[in-house]
């Protein structure tokens, strides 16, 4: 089970080292089954942190938990240094934002974004003030007489965010955010949503199932399966250096490799045999290995090259291949290449320069090129 990483103390904030949001022990039953099994999170203060995980992880359970709208079998949730884990949702300062994004069809976006303001017995004045603030936050300016049936997609996006922002909450759980919108408009939004949080500094934790999105909004992200955190980290750290053959998968694509440890380390490199790239190769590891040991090297496919030639880059080696597949995706292109083992491994390579026809064809005898310090080692 992982756990969550040390806070540092900041210079400006006596109370930094104390976490903002603390998930102690949680475990939470749906009859027999178990959706989140003893999870253990601390959240900083002001951070935007994602929940990444596949369908039945448990991280929808998770949010729930803490938004209230699901009671902890055991553990607690503390916000803000107080214990809400028997709190109702009301009673909590957190709002949500659904993925459906649940607007009053009957309203005007500036009805919908003031609704909360208003049941607590707000102003008018002020829930105009503050209305109208949060439109101009999300750009939404001159839009609040519409209803949501005259907006689009990812305007209605918008107004959720801005209707869960405007009670000013001190944790705001994004179930999705992006998920209802199409390729380009859901990597704009991001964008937008990440400078919305870094402007408010409002803590902000995402649920998703795309890791890019987590990838693309995040300071750090926990990697779920099976009730549990398997791994936690920067996007850098996650991508870069996977726990396990599950988040090395799960996290973009990848080449898993099985391997042997072929003798004793040698300047932090272990010898890893690697029968079906017909090599043994040096790769860095910072645990100890046995010789004998069966490991799996990995390696992403952007960091392959494929080309008639073998690269002449004096640290790289070459696996001859055949190109058994590939497609061309306007900004990448993937190769699919079948090595001598019968091993199929892929790759991906940017297109930076304008081609009429593909530079590689079905069959055509190709090398597999790579730097051995761009593999990783994974032992579970």
């Amino acid at each position: 089970m992982i756990q969550s990483q040390p806070l540092q103390k900041s210079k400006d904030d006596h109370d930094a080292t104390r976490p903002f949001v603390e998930i102690q022990g949680v475990n939470k039953y749906f009859d027999n089954f178990c959706a989140v099994n003893n999870v253990n999170l601390n959240v900083r203060k002001g951070e935007l942190f994602s929940i990444l995980g596949g369908s039945g992880s448990g991280k929808t359970t998770l949010l729930r938990m803490l938004a209230g709208l699901e009671r902890p079998d055991h553990g607690r949730i503390i916000i803000d240094g107080q214990d809400v884990t028997d709190l109702p949702p009301y009673e909590r300062p957190v709002n949500m934002m659904f993925q459906s994004y649940a607007l009053f069809p009957h309203m005007t976006v500036a009805q919908n974004v003031g609704y909360g303001l208003k049941r607590e017995g707000v102003a008018k004045g002020e829930i105009s003030e503050r209305v109208e603030a949060m439109l101009k936050l999300v750009q939404l300016q001159g839009f609040g007489k519409r209803k949501p049936d005259h907006l689009s997609g990812g305007q209605c996006q918008r107004v959720a965010l801005a209707r869960s922002l405007v009670k000013k909450p001190k944790l705001l759980l994004l179930d999705e955010p992006t998920g209802a919108l199409d390729k380009k408009l859901r990597e704009q939004t991001q964008f937008e949503i990440a400078n919305i949080q870094d402007k408010l500094g409002i803590t902000f934790i995402v649920v998703t199932h795309d890791q890019e999105e987590a990838m693309n909004m995040s300071g750090r992200v926990a990697v779920m399966n099976e009730g549990q955190f398997v791994q936690i980290g920067t996007p850098h750290e996650v991508y870069e250096n996977p726990a396990s053959k599950f988040v090395a998968d799960f996290i973009g694509g990848i080449n898993l490799i099985d391997g042997t440890v072929a003798g004793p380390v040698v300047d932090g490199f272990w010898p890893i045999e690697l029968p079906q790239l017909g090599l043994t190769v040096p790769i860095t590891h910072n645990a100890t290995l046995s010789e004998g040991q069966a490991v799996t090297a990995a390696i992403r496919p952007e960091k392959l090259f494929v080309a008639t030639s073998a690269s002449t880059e004096p640290s790289f080696v070459s696996v001859p291949g055949v190109l058994y597949d590939q497609g061309y995706f306007g900004r990448i292109s993937l190769f699919k290449v079948r090595l001598p083992s019968g091993r199929i491994i892929t790759s991906t390579a940017q297109n930076r320069v304008r081609f009429a026809r593909r530079a590689l064809d079905w069959d055509e005898n190709v090398t597999v090129s790579f730097d051995p310090k761009s593999m990783m080692v994974l032992t579970q």
